[in-house]
């Protein structure tokens, strides 16, 4: 069997996958502020609540979703975090966050982050909202993945 055929004809990866090689800036996690990053990793530790957690001093885009993965690369659940700031030239700069943890294989988006981007996007014309989702790694991922 070729192994071209068990890569499933799935459109939504398929267009993700274009996507990606087709970003012209894509994020360089070589170049990142650990400092920052730790200071991510502390806001989405207190965004739990429906308030969620202010910043008090921006982080940009590629230390808010480097921060994202550091916090769920091992853990066994699915979770939401989301980024409220504004564009800076090539970037955005996060200033408040979300983090809705959920189970294995499923996270909801609750009714207060739906209002908050909402919220959020139509506040300013500069107004961002970055959303991070992990997929954890269950062990039973068809053989491709």
């Amino acid at each position: 069997m070729n192994s071209l055929n068990a890569f499933p004809a799935e459109p939504k990866l398929i267009e993700a996958v274009i996507l990606a090689c087709l970003e012209k800036n894509p994020i360089d996690f070589q170049k990142v502020d650990e400092a920052e990053v730790k200071r991510v990793i502390a806001a989405i530790k207190r965004a739990t609540t429906r308030k969620g957690a202010a910043l008090k001093y921006t982080v940009t885009r590629k230390h808010f979703l480097c921060g994202c993965l550091d916090f769920t690369q091992h853990l066994p659940e699915e979770h939401l975090i989301v980024g409220y700031g504004y564009r800076r030239g090539n970037t955005t700069d996060i200033d408040c966050i979300h983090h809705v943890a959920g189970e294995e294989r499923c996270v909801a988006v609750p009714d207060y982050v739906r209002a908050e981007i909402r919220r959020h996007h139509f506040h300013r014309s500069d107004a961002e909202v970055i959303v991070f989702h992990n997929h954890p790694r269950t062990g039973h991922e068809p053989e491709w993945f």
